[in-house]
């Protein structure tokens, strides 16, 4: 814990040198930024606070500033501060939601060949593979499997994704328009705190696989990022950041963030994925995300204590503005979990437990 708060102090010293270059009133705002950034990280690193976000947008305050970028290092150091300030204060209380019915007349699919537990569905972007996993109770060995479309409705049961399952749960698939596939896998948690895995798919196999590259892991055991979506650009991935108390199966905490790739290939935590989000994290579990291909439109499920899960939608005008207020995706009633739509928008696959079974389900959009 010594040598950690020791590279949050030389991070910050570093970052207050680079700065040193700059004469006027801006280096003493960065500077006194700055102080607040680490001041905040120390106060939550103590607290064993998750600082996860914050200590990454830190880290990259250096890079913007050695590139002359005065804004952007501003921009990091105003989003850190925005999780930091308030450390005592609790999420929002979840607002009570509008309904929205953009999608409905909700059909289960059919899976020839299948008559298993599924969910968690992904399909490709032209709708015309499906994926998705049987169930995730501890007791079960949870595998990735996929299907062709033949229908509407009906698709054909191709088997377990090859090459890709382990001994440990694999679940909660996801893919770009390229083929990337990304998905949850337990592998290699207890090791690393590692869960999120990605390769691509060709020729009905995962190929190249590996742990996805990036700072976007947690740092303490307990967390764990327990799903994720890709856009369909293959640019952002939407995170479920979630919090499990020892001996429970269900979070005490989830909430989505939001990471970008780099010219490397590395996923980072976006400066402004705390905006972003600011309407959509509440002190209810949020997890499964899905976007739209315009980047307009979140979906993910909502699980409030009581009650069963709901499959939600958020809004923007424009990219680079907050989501607005999620509503619940009403016309899918019951127990419903973990969207996912092919490129168009016009459909939208999901699972619903019904009598104890989970099965895969599909809904239009309304025209």
């Amino acid at each position: 814990m010594k040598r950690f708060f020791i590279t949050i102090a030389v991070l910050l010293l570093v970052i207050i040198a680079g700065i040193g270059i700059f004469v006027g009133t801006t280096i003493h705002r960065l500077q006194e930024k700055g102080a607040r950034v680490e001041a905040g990280l120390l106060q939550w690193a103590k607290a064993n606070r998750d600082i996860t976000e914050a200590y990454a947008l830190a880290q990259q305050v250096k890079p913007a500033l050695d590139a002359g970028e005065l804004r952007q290092a501003e921009i990091l150091l105003d989003n850190a501060l925005s999780i930091l300030d308030e450390p005592a204060a609790p999420k929002p209380v979840m607002p009570k939601h509008n309904d929205s019915d953009l999608y409905g007349n909700a059909q289960a699919l059919t899976i020839d060949g299948y008559d298993g537990q599924a969910m968690e569905p992904a399909v490709t972007a032209d709708g015309q593979t499906l994926f998705f996993n049987n169930e995730n109770e501890a007791a079960a060995q949870t595998d990735l499997h996929f299907a062709t479309r033949t229908g509407d409705l009906t698709f054909k049961y191709a088997g377990k994704i090859p090459a890709i399952n382990s001994d440990k749960l694999d679940a909660i698939p996801s893919i770009d328009e390229s083929g990337r596939f990304y998905f949850t896998s337990l592998r290699s948690y207890a090791e690393n705190l590692q869960s999120l895995y990605t390769g691509t798919f060709k020729n009905g196999a995962v190929v190249d696989l590996r742990v996805v590259r990036g700072d976007i892991n947690p740092k303490s055991a307990g967390e764990i990022n327990m799903d994720a979506g890709i856009s369909f650009d293959g640019r952002q991935l939407y995170v479920a950041r979630a919090r499990f108390e020892s001996g429970s199966v269900v979070p005490k905490e989830s909430d989505l963030m939001v990471a970008s790739i780099d010219g490397y290939g590395a996923f980072r935590i976006a400066p402004d994925s705390f905006a972003q989000l600011i309407n959509v994290n509440s002190d209810a579990l949020e997890y499964a995300p899905a976007v739209s291909a315009d980047g307009l439109e979140l979906y993910f499920t909502r699980a409030i204590e009581g009650d069963v899960p709901h499959i939600m939608v958020a809004t923007r005008a424009s990219l680079g503005r907050p989501f607005d207020t999620p509503m619940a995706l009403t016309s899918l009633d019951g127990f419903t979990e973990a969207p996912a739509i092919p490129k168009t928008g016009q459909e939208m696959f999901f699972h619903k437990k019904i009598d104890g079974k989970y099965s895969l389900f599909r809904a239009l959009r309304k025209k």
